[in-house]
């Protein structure tokens, strides 16, 4: 039996987040692009950007909690996760961009 681990077990949170973004800033432009649609752009591909930041650090801050011991409660602070979720993000937001919706 092998003792490396498996890639696709250990990244899968990492795809979660990917997706968590994607679905944030989704739902968010097309919402403000659909209600507000005599915005410029701008609007709503940043607040869609900014949903699926949003997100991401409130994961990460719900990770990085402490017990009133201030013992460590979740899995703690990880940039990497927050990175996947904003790469999430944009990618919705440059899909979107160029018509990919």
């Amino acid at each position: 039996m092998s003792a490396e681990p498996n890639i696709f077990v250990r990244h899968k949170d990492k795809a979660w987040h990917f997706l968590a973004g994607m679905a944030a800033s989704f739902i968010v432009a097309t919402v403000v692009n659909a209600c507000f649609w005599e915005l410029h752009d701008g609007y709503w591909t940043g607040l869609g950007l900014g949903a699926g930041a949003v997100v991401g650090l409130a994961k990460e801050l719900w990770d990085a909690r402490k017990d009133a011991k201030g013992r460590l409660v979740g899995t703690g602070w990880n940039w990497w996760d927050l990175a996947w979720t904003v790469a999430g993000s944009l990618f919705v937001i440059v899909g979107l961009r160029w018509g990919w919706a």
